[in-house]
Protein backbone atom coordinates (compact mmCIF):
# COMPACT_ATOMS: atom_id res chain seq x y z
CA UNK A 1 0.00 0.00 0.00
CA UNK A 2 2.94 2.22 -0.06
CA UNK A 3 2.18 3.54 -3.62
CA UNK A 4 -1.39 4.38 -2.66
CA UNK A 5 -0.09 6.30 0.05
CA UNK A 6 2.45 7.91 -1.93
CA UNK A 7 -0.31 8.95 -4.86
CA UNK A 8 -2.52 10.18 -1.92
CA UNK A 9 0.36 12.35 -0.66
CA UNK A 10 1.25 13.66 -4.09
CA UNK A 11 -2.12 14.80 -5.15
CA UNK A 12 -3.12 16.16 -1.30
CA UNK A 13 0.32 18.65 -1.54
CA UNK A 14 -1.45 19.65 -5.46
CA UNK A 15 -4.64 20.38 -3.44
CA UNK A 16 -3.53 22.00 -0.35
CA UNK A 17 -0.75 24.04 -2.27
CA UNK A 18 -1.14 25.84 -5.61
CA UNK A 19 2.70 25.21 -6.57
CA UNK A 20 2.23 21.74 -6.62
CA UNK A 21 -0.86 21.48 -8.98
CA UNK A 22 1.78 19.09 -11.26
CA UNK A 23 1.66 17.07 -8.64
CA UNK A 24 -2.06 16.03 -9.15
CA UNK A 25 -1.69 14.00 -12.79
CA UNK A 26 1.22 12.01 -11.52
CA UNK A 27 -0.28 11.21 -8.05
CA UNK A 28 -3.49 10.09 -9.41
CA UNK A 29 -1.08 8.11 -12.40
CA UNK A 30 0.51 6.32 -9.59
CA UNK A 31 -2.93 5.37 -7.75
CA UNK A 32 -4.16 4.26 -11.57
CA UNK A 33 -1.06 2.14 -11.80
CA UNK A 34 -1.48 0.19 -8.81
CA UNK A 35 -5.09 -0.44 -9.02
CA UNK A 36 -4.40 -1.79 -12.69
CA UNK A 37 -1.99 -4.49 -11.46
CA UNK A 38 -2.61 -8.35 -12.19
CA UNK A 39 -1.74 -9.05 -8.76
CA UNK A 40 -4.09 -6.34 -6.89
CA UNK A 41 -7.43 -7.69 -5.73
CA UNK A 42 -10.61 -6.19 -5.80
CA UNK A 43 -10.95 -6.12 -2.64
CA UNK A 44 -7.87 -4.11 -2.94
CA UNK A 45 -8.34 -2.07 -4.98
CA UNK A 46 -11.73 -1.12 -2.80
CA UNK A 47 -9.46 -0.41 0.24
CA UNK A 48 -7.06 1.62 -1.42
CA UNK A 49 -10.51 3.67 -2.99
CA UNK A 50 -11.11 4.11 0.62
CA UNK A 51 -7.51 5.61 1.58
CA UNK A 52 -6.81 7.79 -1.38
CA UNK A 53 -10.28 9.09 -1.28
CA UNK A 54 -10.42 10.06 2.14
CA UNK A 55 -7.11 11.68 2.20
CA UNK A 56 -7.60 13.51 -1.17
CA UNK A 57 -10.94 14.48 0.03
CA UNK A 58 -9.50 15.75 3.60
CA UNK A 59 -6.96 17.82 1.50
CA UNK A 60 -9.42 19.60 -0.59
CA UNK A 61 -11.24 20.77 2.16
CA UNK A 62 -8.34 21.12 4.42
CA UNK A 63 -9.39 25.00 4.97
CA UNK A 64 -12.27 24.09 7.17
CA UNK A 65 -9.70 23.51 10.01
CA UNK A 66 -9.05 27.08 10.19
CA UNK A 67 -12.26 27.88 11.54
CA UNK A 68 -10.48 27.15 15.11
CA UNK A 69 -10.98 28.65 17.67
CA UNK A 70 -14.30 29.19 17.02
CA UNK A 71 -14.74 32.85 19.27
CA UNK A 72 -18.40 32.37 18.27
CA UNK A 73 -19.10 29.18 18.83
CA UNK A 74 -20.66 28.58 22.20
CA UNK A 75 -19.03 25.26 24.11
CA UNK A 76 -17.24 25.63 27.82
CA UNK A 77 -13.81 24.35 27.09
CA UNK A 78 -11.89 24.29 23.47
CA UNK A 79 -11.50 20.56 23.22
CA UNK A 80 -15.36 20.65 22.31
CA UNK A 81 -14.76 23.12 20.04
CA UNK A 82 -11.84 20.90 18.29
CA UNK A 83 -13.94 18.14 18.84
CA UNK A 84 -17.15 19.41 16.78
CA UNK A 85 -14.82 20.92 13.73
CA UNK A 86 -12.93 17.56 13.26
CA UNK A 87 -15.92 15.78 13.37
CA UNK A 88 -17.68 17.64 10.85
CA UNK A 89 -14.38 18.19 8.94
CA UNK A 90 -14.42 14.02 8.66
CA UNK A 91 -17.18 13.27 8.09
CA UNK A 92 -17.21 15.71 4.82
CA UNK A 93 -14.32 14.07 3.93
CA UNK A 94 -16.07 10.41 4.13
CA UNK A 95 -18.83 11.01 2.24
CA UNK A 96 -16.17 12.96 -0.39
CA UNK A 97 -14.28 9.83 -0.31
CA UNK A 98 -17.11 7.09 -0.67
CA UNK A 99 -17.37 6.92 -4.82
CA UNK A 100 -13.61 6.53 -5.51
CA UNK A 101 -13.52 2.76 -4.59
CA UNK A 102 -16.79 1.89 -7.13
CA UNK A 103 -14.52 4.54 -9.79
CA UNK A 104 -11.10 2.74 -9.26
CA UNK A 105 -13.10 -0.88 -9.19
CA UNK A 106 -14.31 0.16 -12.96
CA UNK A 107 -11.37 1.02 -13.78
CA UNK A 108 -9.67 -2.18 -13.13
CA UNK A 109 -12.21 -3.80 -15.09
CA UNK A 110 -10.99 -1.81 -18.35
CA UNK A 111 -9.00 -4.58 -20.28
CA UNK A 112 -7.86 -2.29 -22.86
CA UNK A 113 -4.54 -0.31 -22.62
CA UNK A 114 -5.29 1.85 -25.52
CA UNK A 115 -8.54 3.22 -24.14
CA UNK A 116 -7.15 3.26 -20.80
CA UNK A 117 -6.65 7.41 -20.77
CA UNK A 118 -9.59 7.79 -22.10
CA UNK A 119 -11.47 5.46 -20.06
CA UNK A 120 -9.98 6.88 -16.73
CA UNK A 121 -10.91 10.48 -17.77
CA UNK A 122 -14.56 9.36 -18.26
CA UNK A 123 -14.94 7.47 -15.15
CA UNK A 124 -12.85 10.16 -12.86
CA UNK A 125 -15.37 12.87 -13.96
CA UNK A 126 -18.08 10.52 -13.05
CA UNK A 127 -16.32 10.02 -9.70
CA UNK A 128 -16.24 13.69 -9.03
CA UNK A 129 -19.78 13.92 -9.77
CA UNK A 130 -20.20 11.31 -7.35
CA UNK A 131 -18.41 13.10 -4.46
CA UNK A 132 -20.33 16.35 -4.52
CA UNK A 133 -23.55 13.62 -4.33
CA UNK A 134 -21.93 11.97 -1.64
CA UNK A 135 -21.56 15.17 0.02
CA UNK A 136 -25.20 16.80 -0.72
CA UNK A 137 -26.65 13.27 0.89
CA UNK A 138 -24.65 13.61 4.17
CA UNK A 139 -25.17 17.13 4.48
CA UNK A 140 -28.36 17.28 3.77
CA UNK A 141 -31.03 19.46 5.59
CA UNK A 142 -34.07 21.18 4.29
CA UNK A 143 -31.72 24.94 4.10
CA UNK A 144 -29.35 23.61 2.11
CA UNK A 145 -28.59 23.81 -1.64
CA UNK A 146 -29.33 20.08 -2.37
CA UNK A 147 -27.03 18.70 -5.47
CA UNK A 148 -23.88 18.49 -6.93
CA UNK A 149 -22.34 21.31 -5.99
CA UNK A 150 -19.95 21.54 -3.41
CA UNK A 151 -16.77 20.68 -5.66
CA UNK A 152 -13.67 21.60 -3.18
CA UNK A 153 -12.03 18.58 -3.00
CA UNK A 154 -12.08 18.27 -6.83
CA UNK A 155 -8.36 17.66 -8.70
CA UNK A 156 -9.60 19.83 -11.82
CA UNK A 157 -8.98 22.78 -9.90
CA UNK A 158 -5.10 22.38 -9.70
CA UNK A 159 -4.74 23.06 -13.25
CA UNK A 160 -6.13 26.80 -12.76
CA UNK A 161 -2.89 27.19 -12.09
CA UNK A 162 -1.80 27.09 -15.71
CA UNK A 163 -3.06 29.87 -17.44
CA UNK A 164 -2.92 27.40 -20.71
CA UNK A 165 -4.30 24.73 -19.40
CA UNK A 166 -6.87 26.25 -17.45
CA UNK A 167 -8.51 27.59 -20.98
CA UNK A 168 -9.59 23.88 -21.02
CA UNK A 169 -12.42 24.94 -18.48
CA UNK A 170 -14.45 26.78 -21.38
CA UNK A 171 -17.06 25.91 -21.94
CA UNK A 172 -17.74 22.77 -19.89
CA UNK A 173 -16.06 24.13 -16.74
CA UNK A 174 -15.18 21.66 -13.95
CA UNK A 175 -15.87 18.75 -15.77
CA UNK A 176 -13.06 19.19 -18.69
CA UNK A 177 -10.64 19.73 -15.98
CA UNK A 178 -11.27 16.70 -14.03
CA UNK A 179 -11.31 14.72 -17.07
CA UNK A 180 -8.07 16.22 -17.81
CA UNK A 181 -6.25 15.32 -15.24
CA UNK A 182 -7.34 12.08 -15.14
CA UNK A 183 -6.33 11.55 -19.17
CA UNK A 184 -2.94 12.82 -18.47
CA UNK A 185 -3.18 10.26 -15.52
CA UNK A 186 -4.09 7.79 -17.57
CA UNK A 187 -1.33 7.78 -20.21
CA UNK A 188 1.34 8.39 -17.44
CA UNK A 189 -0.21 4.91 -16.22
CA UNK A 190 0.34 3.11 -20.04
CA UNK A 191 3.44 4.69 -20.51
CA UNK A 192 4.65 3.22 -17.22
CA UNK A 193 4.35 -0.72 -18.63
CA UNK A 194 7.58 -2.21 -19.52
CA UNK A 195 6.34 -2.95 -22.81
CA UNK A 196 3.57 -1.23 -25.10
CA UNK A 197 2.37 -2.88 -28.19
CA UNK A 198 2.85 -0.27 -31.06
CA UNK A 199 -0.92 -0.18 -31.69
CA UNK A 200 -1.73 0.89 -28.52
CA UNK A 201 1.04 3.07 -28.86
CA UNK A 202 -0.33 4.29 -32.34
CA UNK A 203 -4.00 4.23 -30.53
CA UNK A 204 -2.42 6.65 -27.45
CA UNK A 205 -0.62 8.88 -29.95
CA UNK A 206 -4.01 9.96 -31.50
CA UNK A 207 -5.62 10.47 -28.40
CA UNK A 208 -3.38 12.55 -27.10
CA UNK A 209 -3.39 14.54 -30.49
CA UNK A 210 -7.30 14.83 -30.58
CA UNK A 211 -6.37 16.23 -26.97
CA UNK A 212 -3.69 19.05 -27.97
CA UNK A 213 -5.85 19.96 -30.73
CA UNK A 214 -8.99 20.58 -28.32
CA UNK A 215 -6.28 22.10 -26.00
CA UNK A 216 -5.50 24.68 -28.69
CA UNK A 217 -8.69 26.03 -29.26
CA UNK A 218 -9.81 26.14 -25.64
CA UNK A 219 -6.53 28.31 -25.27
CA UNK A 220 -6.96 30.28 -28.35
CA UNK A 221 -10.67 31.20 -28.12
CA UNK A 222 -11.30 34.30 -26.28
CA UNK A 223 -14.19 36.64 -25.21
CA UNK A 224 -17.35 37.35 -26.74
CA UNK A 225 -17.28 39.72 -29.34
CA UNK A 226 -20.77 41.79 -30.23
CA UNK A 227 -20.90 45.07 -31.77
CA UNK A 228 -19.24 48.05 -31.15
CA UNK A 229 -22.57 49.76 -30.40
CA UNK A 230 -23.16 47.17 -27.44
CA UNK A 231 -19.95 48.47 -25.94
CA UNK A 232 -20.34 49.57 -22.00
CA UNK A 233 -17.50 50.64 -19.79
CA UNK A 234 -18.19 50.77 -16.26
CA UNK A 235 -16.02 51.35 -13.35
CA UNK A 236 -16.16 49.00 -10.29
CA UNK A 237 -15.30 49.29 -7.24
CA UNK A 238 -14.38 46.44 -4.67
CA UNK A 239 -14.52 47.15 -0.65
CA UNK A 240 -12.73 45.12 1.18
CA UNK A 241 -12.31 45.03 5.31
CA UNK A 242 -10.91 42.99 8.10
CA UNK A 243 -14.21 42.19 10.47
CA UNK A 244 -12.28 40.75 13.32
CA UNK A 245 -10.22 43.81 13.02
CA UNK A 246 -13.17 46.14 12.80
CA UNK A 247 -15.86 44.49 15.48
CA UNK A 248 -13.45 45.98 17.85
CA UNK A 249 -12.58 49.18 16.50
CA UNK A 250 -15.84 50.21 15.31
CA UNK A 251 -17.10 48.27 12.42
CA UNK A 252 -20.27 49.92 10.98
CA UNK A 253 -18.09 53.60 10.67
CA UNK A 254 -14.94 51.89 9.46
CA UNK A 255 -17.18 50.13 6.23
CA UNK A 256 -18.76 53.31 5.68
CA UNK A 257 -16.20 55.18 5.31
CA UNK A 258 -15.09 52.47 2.83
CA UNK A 259 -18.14 53.18 0.92
CA UNK A 260 -18.01 56.78 1.07
CA UNK A 261 -14.80 56.75 -0.23
CA UNK A 262 -15.72 54.24 -3.23
CA UNK A 263 -18.88 56.98 -4.07
CA UNK A 264 -16.28 60.03 -4.08
CA UNK A 265 -13.68 58.56 -6.55
CA UNK A 266 -12.65 60.10 -9.28
CA UNK A 267 -12.82 58.60 -12.25
CA UNK A 268 -16.62 58.60 -10.88
CA UNK A 269 -17.52 54.81 -10.07
CA UNK A 270 -20.77 52.90 -11.77
CA UNK A 271 -20.82 49.81 -9.19
CA UNK A 272 -19.70 49.48 -6.18
CA UNK A 273 -19.86 45.58 -4.64
CA UNK A 274 -19.77 45.59 -0.94
CA UNK A 275 -18.76 42.04 1.06
CA UNK A 276 -21.26 39.84 3.02
CA UNK A 277 -22.70 40.70 5.70
CA UNK A 278 -21.73 44.82 5.40
CA UNK A 279 -24.75 45.45 3.23
CA UNK A 280 -26.89 48.76 3.60
CA UNK A 281 -29.28 47.81 6.43
CA UNK A 282 -26.01 47.74 8.74
CA UNK A 283 -24.41 50.03 8.16
CA UNK A 284 -27.79 52.66 8.45
CA UNK A 285 -30.01 51.92 11.20
CA UNK A 286 -32.86 52.93 8.73
CA UNK A 287 -33.52 53.82 5.56
CA UNK A 288 -33.76 57.55 6.49
CA UNK A 289 -30.48 57.34 7.31
CA UNK A 290 -29.33 55.75 4.01
CA UNK A 291 -31.26 58.17 1.84
CA UNK A 292 -29.83 60.69 3.64
CA UNK A 293 -26.10 59.76 2.54
CA UNK A 294 -26.96 59.17 -0.81
CA UNK A 295 -28.15 62.66 -1.08
CA UNK A 296 -25.38 64.46 0.37
CA UNK A 297 -22.83 61.79 -1.15
CA UNK A 298 -24.21 61.00 -4.12
CA UNK A 299 -26.38 63.10 -5.37
CA UNK A 300 -28.16 62.91 -8.88
CA UNK A 301 -25.51 60.26 -10.09
CA UNK A 302 -27.12 56.88 -11.01
CA UNK A 303 -24.81 54.08 -8.49
CA UNK A 304 -25.55 50.45 -8.33
CA UNK A 305 -24.73 48.87 -5.15
CA UNK A 306 -24.27 45.32 -5.10
CA UNK A 307 -24.47 44.51 -1.64
CA UNK A 308 -25.88 41.29 0.92
CA UNK A 309 -28.33 42.88 2.91
CA UNK A 310 -31.63 41.60 5.31
CA UNK A 311 -35.26 42.75 4.68
CA UNK A 312 -35.40 45.69 6.51
CA UNK A 313 -33.33 48.52 8.66
CA UNK A 314 -33.29 48.02 12.18
CA UNK A 315 -34.77 50.92 13.33
CA UNK A 316 -37.99 50.65 11.25
CA UNK A 317 -39.54 47.42 11.61
CA UNK A 318 -38.46 45.65 14.16
CA UNK A 319 -41.17 43.01 13.56
CA UNK A 320 -40.54 41.79 10.54
CA UNK A 321 -40.19 38.59 9.93
CA UNK A 322 -36.30 37.25 10.34
CA UNK A 323 -35.57 36.04 6.68
CA UNK A 324 -32.11 34.58 5.13
CA UNK A 325 -29.75 37.48 3.91
CA UNK A 326 -30.25 38.00 0.55
CA UNK A 327 -27.34 39.91 -2.48
CA UNK A 328 -29.41 42.71 -3.95
CA UNK A 329 -29.03 45.27 -6.54
CA UNK A 330 -29.35 48.46 -5.12
CA UNK A 331 -29.74 51.73 -7.66
CA UNK A 332 -29.70 54.73 -5.78
CA UNK A 333 -31.86 56.76 -8.29
CA UNK A 334 -34.33 53.25 -9.26
CA UNK A 335 -34.15 51.60 -5.87
CA UNK A 336 -33.79 47.70 -5.83
CA UNK A 337 -33.22 46.56 -9.26
CA UNK A 338 -33.49 42.65 -7.93
CA UNK A 339 -32.14 40.17 -5.46
CA UNK A 340 -30.76 35.97 -4.88
CA UNK A 341 -31.47 34.78 -1.46
CA UNK A 342 -28.27 32.89 -0.04
CA UNK A 343 -27.98 29.28 -0.90
CA UNK A 344 -26.81 26.97 1.77
CA UNK A 345 -23.29 24.71 1.45
CA UNK A 346 -21.44 25.24 4.24
CA UNK A 347 -22.39 22.83 7.76
CA UNK A 348 -21.89 24.14 11.09
CA UNK A 349 -21.21 27.23 9.69
CA UNK A 350 -24.17 28.63 7.82
CA UNK A 351 -26.57 25.60 8.97
CA UNK A 352 -26.64 22.92 10.77
CA UNK A 353 -27.43 19.21 8.56
CA UNK A 354 -29.11 16.33 10.57
CA UNK A 355 -26.29 14.09 10.44
CA UNK A 356 -24.23 16.94 12.47
CA UNK A 357 -27.06 17.60 15.22
CA UNK A 358 -27.15 14.01 15.79
CA UNK A 359 -23.26 13.89 16.18
CA UNK A 360 -23.41 17.18 18.51
CA UNK A 361 -26.66 15.70 20.45
CA UNK A 362 -24.03 13.19 21.96
CA UNK A 363 -21.41 15.22 23.55
CA UNK A 364 -21.91 16.30 26.79
CA UNK A 365 -21.69 19.89 26.61
CA UNK A 366 -24.80 22.17 28.17
CA UNK A 367 -23.64 25.34 25.54
CA UNK A 368 -23.50 22.96 22.69
CA UNK A 369 -26.83 21.20 23.09
CA UNK A 370 -28.11 25.03 23.50
CA UNK A 371 -26.55 25.73 20.16
CA UNK A 372 -27.86 22.84 18.43
CA UNK A 373 -31.65 24.05 20.04
CA UNK A 374 -30.83 27.48 18.67
CA UNK A 375 -30.18 26.31 15.04
CA UNK A 376 -33.07 24.52 15.08
CA UNK A 377 -35.17 27.35 16.19
CA UNK A 378 -33.50 29.31 13.67
CA UNK A 379 -33.42 26.82 10.84
CA UNK A 380 -37.10 26.28 11.30
CA UNK A 381 -37.97 30.03 10.21
CA UNK A 382 -35.85 29.44 7.14
CA UNK A 383 -37.67 26.62 6.29
CA UNK A 384 -40.58 28.51 5.12
CA UNK A 385 -38.33 30.83 2.65
CA UNK A 386 -39.91 31.18 -1.05
CA UNK A 387 -37.51 29.38 -3.74
CA UNK A 388 -34.20 30.88 -3.74
CA UNK A 389 -34.43 31.36 -7.67
CA UNK A 390 -31.26 32.97 -9.57
CA UNK A 391 -31.42 36.58 -10.84
CA UNK A 392 -29.09 39.47 -12.33
CA UNK A 393 -28.83 42.72 -11.93
CA UNK A 394 -29.22 45.38 -15.24
CA UNK A 395 -27.68 48.53 -14.87
CA UNK A 396 -26.89 50.58 -17.60
CA UNK A 397 -27.24 48.23 -20.27
CA UNK A 398 -24.96 45.20 -18.88
CA UNK A 399 -26.38 42.45 -16.76
CA UNK A 400 -24.39 41.48 -13.43
CA UNK A 401 -25.07 38.35 -12.00
CA UNK A 402 -24.29 38.13 -8.63
CA UNK A 403 -24.18 35.32 -5.94
CA UNK A 404 -23.14 34.71 -2.21
CA UNK A 405 -20.03 33.51 -0.39
CA UNK A 406 -20.11 29.53 -1.10
CA UNK A 407 -22.09 29.78 -3.62
CA UNK A 408 -18.82 30.18 -5.04
CA UNK A 409 -18.03 26.40 -4.82
CA UNK A 410 -20.52 25.31 -6.90
CA UNK A 411 -19.09 24.52 -10.72
CA UNK A 412 -22.73 25.38 -11.93
CA UNK A 413 -24.60 27.95 -10.71
CA UNK A 414 -22.58 30.65 -12.03
CA UNK A 415 -23.26 29.09 -15.37
CA UNK A 416 -26.47 28.93 -14.86
CA UNK A 417 -26.24 32.89 -14.30
CA UNK A 418 -24.49 32.94 -17.76
CA UNK A 419 -26.64 30.76 -19.86
CA UNK A 420 -30.10 31.60 -18.36
CA UNK A 421 -30.08 34.64 -17.42
CA UNK A 422 -27.49 36.45 -19.75
CA UNK A 423 -25.10 37.84 -17.36
CA UNK A 424 -22.04 39.42 -18.36
CA UNK A 425 -20.54 40.19 -15.68
CA UNK A 426 -20.17 37.77 -12.34
CA UNK A 427 -19.96 38.74 -8.95
CA UNK A 428 -19.63 37.00 -5.31
CA UNK A 429 -19.58 38.74 -2.19
CA UNK A 430 -17.86 37.23 0.22
CA UNK A 431 -16.85 36.45 4.37
CA UNK A 432 -14.39 34.80 5.21
CA UNK A 433 -13.90 35.59 8.67
CA UNK A 434 -15.31 32.53 10.46
CA UNK A 435 -11.94 31.40 8.63
CA UNK A 436 -10.21 34.07 9.80
CA UNK A 437 -8.93 34.89 6.76
CA UNK A 438 -7.44 31.35 6.08
CA UNK A 439 -4.88 31.57 3.16
CA UNK A 440 -5.70 28.00 2.09
CA UNK A 441 -9.40 28.81 1.68
CA UNK A 442 -8.38 31.98 -0.38
CA UNK A 443 -6.37 29.87 -2.45
CA UNK A 444 -9.26 27.66 -3.05
CA UNK A 445 -11.76 30.57 -3.84
CA UNK A 446 -9.15 32.11 -6.10
CA UNK A 447 -9.22 29.01 -8.09
CA UNK A 448 -12.63 28.34 -8.02
CA UNK A 449 -13.86 31.94 -9.37
CA UNK A 450 -10.71 31.27 -12.14
CA UNK A 451 -12.74 28.49 -13.36
CA UNK A 452 -15.82 30.91 -13.21
CA UNK A 453 -14.69 33.48 -15.52
CA UNK A 454 -12.71 31.05 -18.10
CA UNK A 455 -15.32 28.66 -18.58
CA UNK A 456 -18.26 31.23 -19.40
CA UNK A 457 -15.62 33.80 -20.86
CA UNK A 458 -16.72 37.07 -18.74
CA UNK A 459 -14.75 38.52 -15.98
CA UNK A 460 -15.35 37.75 -12.43
CA UNK A 461 -15.15 40.03 -9.25
CA UNK A 462 -15.22 39.10 -5.27
CA UNK A 463 -15.31 41.84 -2.80
CA UNK A 464 -14.72 39.76 0.48
CA UNK A 465 -13.86 40.27 3.86
CA UNK A 466 -10.45 39.38 5.80
CA UNK A 467 -9.34 37.40 2.41
CA UNK A 468 -8.45 39.87 -0.41
CA UNK A 469 -11.19 41.33 -2.51
CA UNK A 470 -9.86 41.02 -6.66
CA UNK A 471 -10.73 40.83 -9.53
CA UNK A 472 -10.10 38.29 -12.86
CA UNK A 473 -10.63 38.85 -16.60
CA UNK A 474 -12.71 36.72 -19.00
CA UNK A 475 -9.46 34.22 -19.29
CA UNK A 476 -8.69 34.28 -15.54
CA UNK A 477 -6.11 36.44 -15.32
CA UNK A 478 -5.68 38.11 -11.88
CA UNK A 479 -6.11 42.16 -12.41
CA UNK A 480 -6.07 43.67 -9.03
CA UNK A 481 -6.66 42.10 -5.31
CA UNK A 482 -6.15 44.53 -1.64
CA UNK A 483 -4.02 42.85 1.03
CA UNK A 484 -5.32 40.16 3.50
CA UNK A 485 -6.93 41.57 6.21
CA UNK A 486 -6.79 45.22 5.14
CA UNK A 487 -9.63 47.70 4.49
CA UNK A 488 -9.80 49.53 1.51
CA UNK A 489 -11.13 49.85 -2.04
CA UNK A 490 -9.94 48.78 -5.02
CA UNK A 491 -11.30 49.75 -8.82
CA UNK A 492 -11.20 48.15 -12.22
CA UNK A 493 -12.62 49.84 -15.92
CA UNK A 494 -14.22 47.22 -17.55
CA UNK A 495 -15.47 47.13 -21.34
CA UNK A 496 -18.84 44.58 -21.46
CA UNK A 497 -19.94 43.81 -25.31
CA UNK A 498 -17.38 44.42 -27.73
CA UNK A 499 -14.87 42.68 -25.98
CA UNK A 500 -16.37 40.97 -23.03
CA UNK A 501 -14.00 41.09 -20.13
CA UNK A 502 -11.54 43.29 -21.24
CA UNK A 503 -10.57 45.38 -18.66
CA UNK A 504 -8.13 47.70 -17.16
CA UNK A 505 -7.29 48.79 -13.49
CA UNK A 506 -6.88 52.13 -12.06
Amino acid sequence: MKRVCTSSILVAFALVFPDAWFFAPLGLAIFLRFICDREVSVAQVVYAGLVFGFITSAAGTAWFLSALPLESFPTSKIWIQVIAVVMTWGYVAASLAAPVPLGAVALKCVRSDFLFPLAAGIVWTLVELGRMWGFALTTYGPQSLFGPHFSAAAVGYTLTEHSTLLQLAHPWGLDALNFSVAFGAGLITIASYRRVSRPTMVALASQLVVFCGVWHISSQSGPSVGSPDDVRKLRFALVSDDIERAEVKGFDSGIQEGLRSAVRSQPAVDVVVLPENIGLSRLFPSKQEYLSFIEHEVGARDILIVNFRRDFFSADDRDSPVLPGALVYDSTLSGELGRHRKHMLVPIGEYAPSFTKTFFSIIPDPMLQAYVRFIDAKDSKRASVPSRTLSVGEFRGVRVGGLICSDMVSPYLYHKLVREHGAQVLINVASHAWFHGSQLLYWKNLQMARLHAVQNRVPMLVANNTSPSFALDALGNLITATSAKTPGVVYVDLLIGKRAGSANTM
